[in-house]
C-alpha cells in the first residue's frame, strides 16, 4: 500500500511534470503561430541610405518585381499590415513591388546549413500542426504546398481585384494593363520550393500545375529524388526522375528554377534545357564566397542560355548584410554577363535576416544609383527583366 504523504508527493510531481509538458507545449504553438516570423526573419538595425528625391522619382516609375519570397509559410494574414517579418501586401505596395514571386515550402530540416543538410527532420510538419494547417498537410508534402496555394487564392479573393495570380501569358497582359490605371495592384506568381513537394511522383507534377504553381526550384536545403542541393550530403547531379521532370515542366510550361541547385545539377540542368532558367536568389561567389553562391562560370553559363539571376538580400548570400552590399552584387552579375541577366531574389521571410522589409525597396533603387548604373539598367534589374522573362517563357 502506498503512503498517503508518499502518494500525495507523487501526485504533485505528476502534476508538475504534465504543467511543464503542457507549458512547453503551448509556449511551441505560440512560438510557431506568432513569433516565428519575427525571430527568425529579422530586420537587422544598421546603416540607412539617404533616398535623393531624384532616386525616389525613379523608383516610383519602375515596374518591380521580385523573384523569391517565403511568407505564405507563416500564420499571419498577408492582407493586413504587419510589422512582422519583412513582407506583406501593404508593404510590398508602400515599396512600388508590381510582381512577387511567393513560394511554397514544405520541408525543412532542424539544423540545416549551407554546407550539408539531410532530410531527416521536419521543422515545416512540425509547424503545420501547431499552426492549424489541415490534417492533411501534416505528412504529405504535396498538400502543404496545395493548402499555400489555396492560402494564396484566398487573399487574391478577398483583395476586391488589387492582388492578382499570375498562370499563364494572358494573365499577365492584363495585369500590366491594369497597373497602368492601378499602382496598387500586385501581380503573384506561385513557386513550389523543392520538387521533394512531388513525392518521388511525376503525376504531382501536374497537381501543382493545376493547383497555380507556375515555377519549381528542383531542390531546396537537402538532396530529393530529383538530385542534388548545392546543401545536401552527396551534391548530386540530376537523376533520372529528375530529368523526366524537366521534360514535363517545359512541356507544360512551368519554370524551372535552379536556386539551391548542386554544381553537376545546374550543370546537368543547362545541358538538357531548351528553354531559358532563372536563379530566383542567390549570392555570388565574387562578392562572398561560400556553398550558397554562384561562380562566374555559373553565371556566365546560365546567362549564356538566356537565363536570370535573382540577387538575395540576406546575410548569408551578402556576407556583410547592408542594400550597398547587394547593390555589388546586382553589379557584378551586369558587369560580367549584362544587366538583362540580373533581378531581384529577396528571399523575404526565408529564414534569414535581411537590411530592409519590402517597404523598404527604395534604398535599393539607391544603391543602384550610387554603384553607377543608369536609370535604363536599374529598369532592367528592378523588375523589367523578370516581366520579360515571364511574357516568354509562361505559359500560353
Amino acid at each position: 500500500m502506498i503512503k498517503p504523504v508518499f502518494k500525495k508527493k507523487l501526485i504533485n510531481s505528476l502534476v508538475s511534470f504534465f504543467s511543464i509538458i503542457l507549458f512547453t507545449v503551448f509556449s511551441f504553438y505560440i512560438f510557431s503561430i506568432f513569433l516565428a516570423k519575427d525571430i527568425l526573419n529579422p530586420v537587422l538595425p544598421g546603416d540607412i541610405i539617404k533616398v535623393s528625391k531624384e532616386a525616389k522619382k525613379l523608383h516610383e516609375s519602375l515596374l518591380i518585381a521580385d523573384m523569391h519570397a517565403d511568407s505564405l509559410l507563416y500564420h499571419d494574414d498577408l492582407t493586413k499590415q504587419s510589422n512582422s517579418g519583412h513582407l506583406d501586401f501593404i508593404r510590398l505596395q508602400e515599396g512600388n513591388v508590381a510582381i512577387q514571386v511567393l513560394a511554397a515550402v514544405t520541408k525543412f530540416p532542424l539544423g540545416a546549413n549551407i554546407d550539408s543538410s539531410n532530410a531527416g527532420t521536419d521543422i515545416v510538419g512540425t509547424m503545420a500542426f501547431f499552426s492549424l494547417w489541415p490534417p492533411t498537410t501534416y505528412r504529405d508534402l504535396t498538400m502543404r504546398a496545395i493548402y499555400q496555394a489555396q492560402k494564396m487564392k484566398s487573399y487574391s479573393d478577398s483583395s476586391d481585384g488589387k492582388i492578382i495570380i499570375i498562370k499563364n501569358k494572358s494573365d499577365l497582359k492584363d495585369f500590366l494593363e491594369m497597373k497602368k490605371q492601378d499602382k496598387d495592384i500586385i501581380g503573384v506568381l506561385l513557386c513550389v520550393e523543392g520538387g521533394h513537394a512531388l513525392k518521388g511522383d511525376a503525376e504531382n507534377l501536374e497537381v501543382l500545375f493545376s493547383s497555380g504553381f507556375r515555377i519549381m526550384s528542383l531542390t531546396h536545403f537537402f538532396d530529393n529524388e530529383l538530385g542534388g542541393s548545392m546543401h545536401g550530403e552527396k551534391k548530386q547531379g540530376l537523376s533520372s526522375f529528375g530529368r523526366d521532370i524537366i521534360s514535363s515542366m517545359q512541356d507544360m510550361g512551368m519554370i524551372i528554377d535552379l536556386a539551391h541547385a548542386s554544381g553537376e545539377m545546374i550543370d546537368d540542368v543547362l545541358d538538357i534545357a531548351s528553354v531559358p532558367v532563372i536563379v530566383s536568389h542567390t549570392g555570388v561567389k565574387a562578392i562572398y564566397d561560400n556553398n550558397r553562391n554562384l561562380s562566374d562560370d555559373q553565371i556566365e553559363t546560365i546567362a549564356g542560355k538566356g537565363g536570370l539571376i535573382g540577387i538575395g538580400f540576406w546575410d548569408t548570400a551578402m556576407g556583410k548584410c547592408d542594400v550597398t552590399t547587394i547593390a555589388r552584387s546586382i553589379r557584378h552579375v551586369c558587369d560580367l554577363v549584362g544587366a538583362e541577366h540580373a533581378g531581384l531574389g529577396s528571399d523575404f521571410d526565408g529564414a534569414v535576416k535581411a537590411p530592409i522589409d519590402a517597404s523598404q525597396l527604395s534604398q535599393i533603387t539607391q544603391a543602384l544609383i550610387n554603384e553607377g548604373l543608369t536609370d535604363s539598367d536599374i529598369s532592367l534589374v528592378m523588375g523589367t527583366n523578370f516581366i520579360r522573362f515571364l511574357e516568354k517563357n509562361l505559359p500560353d
